[in-house]
C-alpha cells in the first residue's frame, strides 16, 4: 500500500564528483524539482566514488541549502541542518532499494518554508549539501551541488485578500482641502531658474513669484508670457 506524505527527494551527495556534475534525485533520475508551497523531505546519502559512505561517525553535522542561482554566497532560502545525533547508518543495499526509511539524513520542509516567491511560473535555485566532521577545528566539505527547480501550481488555501478602508480623497474632497496651484489642462515648466505654469484658457505661461505679506513669505503668480 501507498501512502502520500511529503513530496520525496532522494539525493546522493558524492563528494568526489566534480563541481560541475549536479546531483540527481534517484527517484526521477533527473536534477530535483519541487511544486512551491509544497511540504517535502529530502533523503540524503553521503556518498564517494559512486558508492555509499559506510562509516559515518567522524561527521558532526549535514546541511542542505537552498539559494538564489545568481547569488550563491547569499542568503538562504532554504536551509536544514541535521546533527550527527540525527544521522544513521547506511547500507549501499538498502539505500538503492529507495525505501523511504533508509538514508544518511533526512531534511523535512514544511509547506511555508517551500512557499518561495518567485516572480514567473518557474525558477531555478542553487542547492547544495555538505558536511562538517568532528576534527578539531572541524572540517567543512562540500559533497555537491544541483540545480532546484521551483514551479508554480496555482493552488494554495491563502483565502481572499482583506477589504481595506479607503484611504483617499475624491476630486471632490481634494479640492476643497487644497488650494489648486493651476486650473485644469494647465501645465508646468521649468525655465529660467523658476517654475513656470501655462493656463489654457490664457495661452499664457505664468512664473512662480515669492513676495512677502505682512511679513510672511508667500508664493504668487507673475506676469504671463508667451514663451518663458
Amino acid at each position: 500500500m501507498t501512502i502520500l506524505s511529503r513530496k520525496r527527494i532522494r539525493l546522493l551527495g558524492d563528494q568526489s564528483t566534480r563541481t560541475g556534475e549536479k546531483m540527481k534525485d534517484i527517484l526521477t533520475a533527473s536534477t530535483p524539482e519541487l511544486w512551491r508551497g509544497n511540504d517535502a523531505q529530502f533523503e540524503i546519502a553521503i556518498g564517494s566514488n559512486g558508492s555509499i559512505i559506510d562509516d559515518i561517525s567522524n561527521i558532526a553535522s549535514l546541511t542542505i541549502e537552498v539559494k538564489p542561482a545568481a547569488d550563491r554566497d547569499g542568503f538562504a532560502l532554504m536551509t536544514k541542518t541535521v546533527e550527527a545525533a540525527d544521522l544513521q547508518a547506511l547500507s549501499q543495499s538498502d539505500w538503492d532499494s529507495k525505501g523511504t526509511e533508509y538514508y544518511h539524513a533526512l531534511a523535512a520542509f514544511t509547506a511555508a518554508e517551500t512557499n518561495i516567491a518567485i516572480s514567473t511560473d518557474t525558477a531555478s535555485y542553487w542547492l547544495v549539501i555538505g558536511v562538517i566532521t568532528k576534527d578539531s577545528p572541524g572540517r567543512h566539505i562540500t559533497l555537491q551541488a544541483s540545480t532546484l527547480l521551483i514551479v508554480e501550481d496555482g493552488t494554495g488555501t491563502a483565502g481572499s485578500p482583506p477589504t481595506n478602508t479607503d484611504n483617499y480623497y475624491t476630486k471632490g474632497e481634494s479640492d476643497a482641502r487644497y488650494v489648486p496651484k493651476h486650473e485644469d489642462q494647465a501645465w508646468s515648466r521649468w525655465a529660467n531658474g523658476r517654475w513656470y505654469h501655462y493656463v489654457t484658457s490664457t495661452s499664457l505661461w505664468y512664473p512662480e513669484v515669492a513676495i512677502i505679506v505682512d511679513s510672511v513669505p508667500q508664493l504668487t503668480l507673475g506676469d504671463g508670457v508667451a514663451n518663458p
